[in-house]
């Protein structure tokens, strides 16, 4: 490449005023360096072969097949079964090769393949039609162009998408600038302020708000101190507590009880029964002063938001829901996401309330906590990750932090009127265009760094709505 440039300044555009030739030299540089360098993204030489392989197998005419292009844009998912690109292995990517020849459309009398033909015969006459035309046209003169008056929706007109793009880099920024916060030392769920002020590009108010509560601030969910505590050795989500009693009944408890408090920072975060809770809570009340006078030591009742009726007075229900399901954790078979979230959101109890009325297995596990604790175990095997379809479906039916933060940059339009399903649709539009531009922007050393993912994605909607960032 330095070659190309060395001759380049010896051509004739020496000619030219020093300025042009540096600003020629340094964007060819910059777009050179692109076009010839290695692939940055690990499976960018994987995603070549696959359409290697389409071409050789289908033809130029399979790349007309919108199904073609959504594999292609959704690699790691679609073909890979993945949830990041940072493990790409062979063996994942030929079992989808092996999978796709079983499609009707590579046997050469399917009529898939023969509808396959038709259209790269059609583009082909389009295409040479194209080209006569263009030889016919050679040395005319070039014609005024047409005025044409186009009827933009909102997304097309360019002012609208220029204001989004600009907000989307926005939100960029905002999380490239506050990655430095992740290795910085925390006290509980804080940053030393000291510390917090290293942080660059950033204004100063929002450093210092995200420096007093990073499990509700900080837009990289795995990195929360919360639940890099209850991630620990020992802890429910270790593997050797991860399916059995103690370890579900542990885990409910951190969800709907003791999440981001100082008893969970101060105690292990693994109960064997319910027994050990109360002989727990006792000790603590009798030792800890702080413990004895706040019940929020325990518990913040307006730790995801506006106040719930999160209390200590829940954990024996959820014993004995822990009880009586944690079986389902018990074998080693993968729990779909989707059916995992449901099930913690709607499963009904067989003891009856005072009312006589059935009630809820496990009380306070709404449509927030319930995805919440989902989307812990899909970080360990026993719950799939989630999809694209199921993120839309979460975030359209939990309707708060996600949704605010796609209309904050205007990807997603005004759906408090529209019906579930509608705004599900809506929702997952705006949420891929969202993740693609990230996915896209970011380094892969960054997205190691924070966790990137689609539960990570929408945990930044969430911060992005929360700070107000791009009002």
């Amino acid at each position: 490449m330095t070659s190309i440039l060395y001759h380049l300044k010896a051509s004739p555009l020496t000619t030219f005023c020093s300025l042009q030739v540096k600003a020629l030299s340094s964007a060819l540089s910059s777009t050179l360096s692109i076009i010839l360098s290695y692939p940055q993204k690990p499976h960018s030489v994987a995603q070549s072969m696959l359409l290697r392989f389409f071409i050789e197998n289908l033809g130029e005419e399979s790349l007309l097949l919108a199904d073609m292009y959504y594999i292609f844009k959704n690699f790691v998912g679609v073909v890979l079964k993945a949830r990041s690109c940072r493990k790409v292995n062979e063996t994942s990517f030929s079992r989808f090769m092996e999978d796709i020849r079983c499609h009707p459309i590579f046997d050469k009398t399917s009529d898939h393949n023969s509808v396959l033909r038709a259209m790269g015969k059609v583009y082909g006459q389009y295409v040479d039609h194209k080209a006569d035309h263009n030889d016919e046209a050679a040395g005319q003169p070039e014609a005024s162009p047409l005025g044409v008056q186009c009827v933009a929706t909102p997304m097309e007109n360019p002012a609208a998408s220029g204001t989004t793009l600009g907000k989307m880099q926005e939100a960029l920024q905002f999380i490239k600038n506050v990655i430095p916060l992740v290795h910085m030392p925390t006290h509980l769920r804080s940053v030393n302020l000291a510390h917090a002020t290293e942080v660059e590009g950033t204004s100063y108010k929002i450093v210092h708000q995200m420096s007093t509560n990073l499990d509700w601030y900080l837009p990289f969910r795995e990195k929360a101190p919360s639940v890099c505590r209850i991630r620990q050795v020992g802890g429910p989500f270790d593997p050797q507590n991860l399916r059995t009693l103690p370890g579900f009944f542990s885990a409910l408890v951190f969800r709907a009880v003791t999440f981001s408090t100082p008893y969970l920072f101060s105690h292990p975060p693994l109960l064997q029964s319910l027994d050990a809770w109360d002989e727990l809570m006792s000790r603590i009340k009798n030792t800890v002063a702080e413990a004895s006078t706040d019940c929020w030591y325990f518990c913040n009742p307006m730790v995801y938001g506006s106040a719930t009726r999160h209390s200590v007075e829940i954990v024996p229900s959820l014993w004995s829901a822990a009880k009586s399901k944690w079986t389902l954790l018990s074998n080693n078979d993968q729990i779909d996401f989707r059916k995992f979230y449901h099930w913690l959101i709607k499963d009904m109890s067989d003891m009856l309330d005072k009312s006589s009325k059935r009630q809820k297995t496990f009380l306070q596990f709404g449509p927030l906590i319930g995805y919440l604790l989902t989307a812990d175990y899909s970080y360990t095997g026993v719950v799939s990750p989630p999809s694209l379809d199921d993120m839309a479906n979460t975030i359209a039916r939990i309707n708060s932090g996600g949704v605010k933060g796609l209309e904050a940059p205007s990807i997603l339009p005004d759906t408090h009127k529209m019906r579930v399903d509608a705004r599900i649709a809506a929702v997952k539009s705006a949420f891929e265009i969202f993740y693609d531009f990230l996915d896209k922007s970011l380094t892969a050393e960054e997205k190691g760094i924070i966790g990137f993912d689609y539960v990570m994605v929408e945990h930044v909607l969430c911060k992005i709505a929360h700070l107000k960032l791009l009002q």
